[in-house]
């Protein structure tokens, strides 16, 4: 069962979780089982419109409203100010870096490195 009938994301993690991100937070479904995952537990905010993985098996969740979060050693940690806008449209990552589309530009993440880089017009 979904927390929301809005679906705005899904991605499969390598350990073959379906994650679900919804208009009311985000579902781990995995071998028919749920894990719900909302602003009390760490969530930036329960609109969840993007979904990634990055090399290292870290899940990076972007938000529309509340910026970017990312889960590691079972909770999420929100990055504050590290997206030039606050609502999160996609994620990709790629090698080093996570990209995050915004609606209002582009901004880029060094993940190994902890840099933010910026891009708008």
């Amino acid at each position: 069962m979904l927390p929301h009938n809005t679906v705005r994301s899904l991605f499969v993690s390598s350990d073959g979780a379906l994650r679900i991100g919804t208009d009311n937070g985000l579902v781990r479904n995995f071998n028919n089982g749920h894990t719900y995952f909302f602003e009390e537990d760490d969530l930036p905010t329960n609109n969840i419109w993007a979904i990634t993985e990055d090399e290292a098996g870290i899940i990076w969740v972007g938000t529309y409203g509340n910026g970017i979060a990312f889960f590691e050693n079972k909770k999420f940690t929100p990055l504050s100010q590290a997206t030039i806008h606050e609502e999160i449209t996609t994620l990709l990552t790629h090698k080093n870096h996570l990209f995050i589309g915004t609606s209002n530009g582009l901004s880029v993440i060094n993940i190994k490195r902890n840099c933010f880089f910026i891009f708008y017009c």
